[in-house]
């Protein structure tokens, strides 16, 4: 899924904020914490085989996911059977 460059900012701060509020992280800035900026984002994927959560495709080709670490940037592991990945 495409996001534009605001919605990619209100999701890292709320993804974050919530993993702040569980005590996973201190960092107050979003692009320090996952180390790329909202425009740097290609598209978001909602599932890695049956895993739900998020993970940034990046425009670089690389995968970040919601905390922050690199993941296999394979488009063919993300997606379940009944929900390929979006934006691709």
């Amino acid at each position: 899924m495409r996001l534009d460059r605001q919605t990619a900012a209100n999701m890292m701060t709320n993804l974050l904020r919530i993993r702040r509020d569980k005590g996973l992280c201190n960092n107050a800035d979003p692009v320090s914490y996952y180390g790329f900026a909202p425009e740097d984002i290609h598209s978001i994927h909602l599932w890695k085989g049956k895993e739900e959560g998020i993970w940034f495709r990046l425009n670089d080709g690389r995968v970040i996911s919601e905390a922050a670490e690199p993941c296999d940037p394979d488009i063919s592991l993300y997606g379940n059977p009944s929900s390929r990945a979006l934006g691709a």
